[in-house]
């Protein structure tokens, strides 16, 4: 079966504002938009563009903007929902929509 009960993207943001200090500058993808992006608390931190800028003290992607990332590490991962503990593999506006995994960086 689906699980419903859970939203990558919604614990991923809960996480986020719980273990990362407010104020830290945070790196995510500009310009952020509902594909792209997790629902945390902005307001609380210093976002910029992590392809720009290098000041990230943390990093929030997707799966589309795995880089090579020598300065950071991984710290957090948050995986898409599985239907019966399998995660299929999706492609166009499916992928875009539902099947992301949202990985959470520490500069080192």
């Amino acid at each position: 079966f689906i699980n419903y009960k859970y939203d990558n993207r919604m614990e991923a943001g809960k996480w986020i504002n719980k273990y990362i200090p407010r104020n830290s500058v945070i790196g995510i993808k500009f310009p952020p938009t509902n594909w792209d992006i997790v629902p945390f608390q902005f307001k609380n931190y210093l976002l910029e563009d992590y392809k720009i800028n290098e000041s990230a003290e943390y990093l929030v992607l997707v799966n589309k903007d795995k880089i090579v990332l020598n300065n950071f590490k991984i710290i957090k991962s948050f995986k898409p929902k599985s239907i019966f503990g399998i995660r299929p593999v999706l492609k166009g506006e499916v992928e875009a929509i539902y099947a992301k995994t949202i990985d959470i960086y520490k500069k080192k």
